[in-house]
């Protein structure tokens, strides 16, 4: 991996240290995920009941075409 270093001044040196540690990122990681644009969220899976069992079984996300074989 290749090492980049900036220049700033000290107001923003310090706030971008204030924000990544509110982020609970490091500096590194944080100016990473700020480069890379947004984020797309996770959606939590979603359980349902199986019809044959009755055991609560994850549900298909409605994002993804359906599994053929």
């Amino acid at each position: 991996m290749k090492k980049i270093t900036l220049k700033l001044p000290d107001d923003e040196a310090r706030s971008l240290r204030v924000h990544a540690r509110e982020a609970q990122l490091t500096v590194s990681e944080f100016v990473r995920r700020k480069l890379s644009g947004p984020q797309k969220k996770r959606s939590t899976p979603l359980l349902q009941k199986c019809r044959y069992t009755g055991a609560m079984v994850f549900a298909a996300n409605p994002d993804y075409l359906p599994l053929k074989s």
